[in-house]
């Protein structure tokens, strides 16, 4: 696979991880801070367990968004299709040949795209998951921009690292990145589809990314009720782990 194809590959993913990250987290920081301001959380939480408050809708939000890929990919499969039977489709093989993309070194089928699949869930919860913690941190709709930059900058860190670096073929730099938390929900998905990392390394990336999610969690469960009641200046990092180890101890 040449260098051009790798880079190919790596952006055009890590776009599909960008754009979902950061869609979704907007959406999340802003419905939970406005919950929050207007102190209609606190009616809820008479009948839902907070942890289900932010559950629900981080699974309404990646019901939507999926659903709007799985449709668009239906909708360029139906006029991949159409266009097959009035016209010419190999001059889009024949564009991308000249253009120095060569696919045939990739390891592309229905197993890929589970591959693809079960990265994109991973890395929507994840950032799913920091974002709910981070708009629960604030108090004002004012302090929204604030918490919607602290998840911005995290998915935009992983997402300039991967395509910088995304394209090396040593397989001791794919092992690195499949590895690297936040980088490794851009990177280890397609440095196993471009044989740079083998199937071993994939899954433990996937184990990886999926404590993290489980620690997160586990975070949000001890923190989120206190978080959704709090008044005043924006809570910080160590006043959140400060409050998951009192209530652990309390516990």
């Amino acid at each position: 696979v040449g260098l051009s194809t790798r880079f190919l590959v790596i952006y055009a993913y890590a776009v599909v991880v960008l754009i979902l990250s950061t869609y979704a987290a907007s959406y999340i920081v802003r419905i939970v801070v406005e919950e929050k301001a207007s102190r209609l959380v606190e009616t809820l939480m008479a009948s839902v367990q907070p942890l289900a408050l932010i559950l629900g809708k981080i699974l309404a939000m990646m019901i939507y968004i999926f659903g709007m890929f799985l449709a668009m990919g239906l909708c360029i499969g139906i006029s991949w299709l159409g266009t097959s039977r009035f016209g010419d489709v190999g001059a889009a093989a024949g564009l991308l040949s000249s253009m120095a993309f060569e696919l045939s070194g990739l390891w592309l089928d229905l197993w890929t795209a589970v591959i693809a699949l079960i990265s994109l869930l991973l890395a929507y919860g994840g950032f799913s998951l920091l974002a709910g913690l981070a708009g629960t941190c604030c108090s004002r709709t004012e302090e929204t921009d604030s918490a919607v930059s602290v998840v911005m900058f995290t998915v935009l860190g992983g997402y300039l690292i991967s395509c910088f670096t995304g394209a090396a073929s040593s397989h001791t730099m794919g092992v690195i990145l499949a590895l690297c938390p936040v980088v490794n929900v851009f990177c280890a998905p397609v440095q196993y589809t471009l044989g740079t990392i083998g199937a071993g390394w994939l899954v433990v990336s996937w184990l990886e990314q999926a404590l993290l999610v489980a620690g997160l969690a586990w975070l949000t469960a001890r923190v989120y009720r206190q978080l959704l009641l709090s008044r005043g200046a924006r809570i910080k990092l160590r006043q959140l782990l400060s409050m998951a180890k009192k209530k652990e101890v309390s516990a």
